[in-house]
């Protein structure tokens, strides 16, 4: 059970979930739409590589997480930055039911969210704190996290026109 209390595996699904996205979508591109819903896919972002800068940077978010729950042995760290990751997941799930096609990421998102929502829980019972602690950290990571995609797929876009305008 020591596994699904490491603070290290939230880190380690993040990317194993990634590698799907990265491996698959540049093919994926050439033949679906880069949006549904209104919503762009992938930052409407074609190039793996500069996909792959923006996955870098979040890993990095996650392993900072990891590092600090574990310094300070808070879980609640984890803990609520596994929730906006479950909502990552189950949005995995959703596009492609809407599409009824494949959407890189799928596959892992379904294998993952048992696995996810049982780490949580697991981490969920080393976790002492108040229900408004709970509340404010959950609040806190969702921002963080949503504020921190903003930004990745800002910059990807910039990176992006900066290296076609040098072509």
């Amino acid at each position: 059970m020591a596994f699904l209390t490491s603070y290290w595996l939230l880190p380690i699904l993040f990317m194993l979930h990634d590698f799907e996205e990265l491996i698959f979508v540049q093919s994926w591109r050439k033949t679906n739409k880069a949006a549904i819903h209104g919503i762009k896919l992938f930052a409407g972002i074609k190039r793996t590589d500069i996909l792959a800068g923006g996955v870098s940077e979040e890993f990095c978010g996650y392993l900072v997480v990891a590092f600090a729950a574990y310094q300070f042995k808070a879980p609640l760290l984890v803990a609520a930055a596994t929730v906006p990751y479950i909502l990552h997941l189950i949005l995995h799930i959703i596009f492609p039911l809407t599409t009824r096609s494949y959407i890189p990421g799928c596959v892992t998102a379904i294998v993952e969210l048992p696995l996810v929502s049982a780490y949580l829980y697991a981490i969920i019972k080393l976790t002492f704190a108040s229900i408004n602690q709970w509340f404010f950290a959950i609040c806190l990571m969702t921002i963080i996290f949503a504020s921190n995609l903003v930004f990745i797929h800002w910059a990807m876009r910039k990176i992006l026109e900066r290296l076609e305008d040098h072509n």
